[in-house]
């Protein structure tokens, strides 16, 4: 009778701490000034740390095509936090869409991408090395599209293009440089 008496106290312990609530989201507990910044995006006009943190959510139907473009944009920020955070989202944003964008726009994705890889390499490979195939696959195009025209259209050569890459990946194995070198060289070729 008494470990009855237990249990049944425990049990309603539990309930009313909310313990054994199913329906309930956790409680996510940050700092007070991430939390202001939190709120402060959140509370913003439409921008790409908002449409970022959406897309985190798993809101991918409240994010427009044109933010979308807006994030592509944003990869070429300085922020260390949010340039692999607007790398995944839109990543994430272009799954949900498969890859569905206009031939227009290939310059926006292509350019974000480029000057992402130009600038910090090392943290691409590693965002790559994390990719599936789908994702690869259209990153891959875009970059190559980009150092096509680059080259085409810009006067600008494989060697400076490498040059560059190379010279802004910091800690680098010689494999990773090397790497740079043949997405550069075989890249435009598909």
């Amino acid at each position: 009778m008494t470990k009855f008496f237990y249990v049944l106290t425990l049990l309603t312990l539990l309930t009313s701490c909310g313990l054994l609530d199913d329906d309930k989201e956790p409680e996510m507990l940050l700092s007070e000034v991430d939390g202001e910044q939190y709120v402060a995006d959140m509370k913003s006009d439409i921008n790409s740390r908002k449409d970022t943190r959406i897309i985190e959510k798993g809101h991918f139907d409240q994010v427009s095509y044109e933010s979308m473009l807006n994030i592509a944009d944003s990869l070429i920020t300085k922020n260390d936090e949010w340039r692999p955070r607007y790398y995944k989202a839109l990543s994430q944003q272009l799954a949900y869409s498969d890859y569905n964008i206009d031939t227009k726009d290939n310059m926006r994705f292509g350019v974000g991408i480029f000057n992402y890889f130009l600038f910090y390499p090392k943290e691409l490979i590693l965002q790559f090395n994390d990719s599936d195939l789908d994702e690869m696959q259209f990153w891959n195009e875009q970059l190559g599209l980009e150092i096509k025209r680059k080259k085409s259209l810009e006067s600008i050569d494989e060697a400076t293009i490498i040059s560059v890459a190379q010279k802004n990946c910091i800690d680098c194995s010689e494999s990773e440089l090397n790497l740079i070198a043949d997405m550069v060289r075989m890249l435009p070729m598909q």
